[in-house]
């Protein structure tokens, strides 16, 4: 028998299996970086949205309170005071329309703002949540009355991807 033309040797068969393996590994491990990066990617588009959500529940003009003084001319507004009688939207919170998936909850001890008054749901992976200490009024704030008790917010930030 002669082995000089011989092409499927022992050694041959052998580097092949591991050759095999190796690329299994390599595309395993490009499939689990590439769903990492996903998953990455989603928590920080939420992180974004909910803190922006966070940062305008407390500073947009349209959503905090007015400090007045005892003849009702308005002073300033109040940072950190948030009008629950004060109609305000998700857009105004800086949250993209729930068509594009993204949901909210916000509340401020028992009140539930109206523009984001979702439950989570219990199958939602990924829920980004965050607190602010504020003020909350029904209205304008006069400066003879200012409110002591502060109260948290939570705001709570999900996406439904379909």
């Amino acid at each position: 028998m002669n082995r000089k033309a011989q092409i499927f040797s022992l050694d041959f068969l052998f580097s092949l299996a591991i050759m095999v393996l190796v690329i299994g590994f390599i595309l395993m491990f490009l499939d689990l970086s590439l769903a990492a990066q996903k998953d990455e990617m989603i928590w920080t588009e939420l992180k974004e949205t909910g803190n922006t959500a966070s940062n305008l529940l407390v500073g947009n003009p349209k959503i905090t309170c007015d400090l007045v003084d005892v003849s009702g001319d308005k002073i300033m507004e109040m940072p950190n005071c948030v009008n629950k009688s004060a109609s305000f939207s998700r857009t105004d919170l800086g949250i993209p329309s729930a068509s594009e998936g993204y949901q909210c909850r916000i509340t401020i001890g028992s009140w539930v703002a109206p523009a984001c008054n979702t439950s989570p749901p219990s199958s939602a992976s990924n829920i980004y949540s965050t607190q602010r200490i504020v003020i909350s009024s029904n209205g304008d704030v006069r400066k003879d009355s200012i409110p002591s008790n502060h109260e948290i917010a939570e705001i709570k930030v999900w996406r439904s991807l379909a």
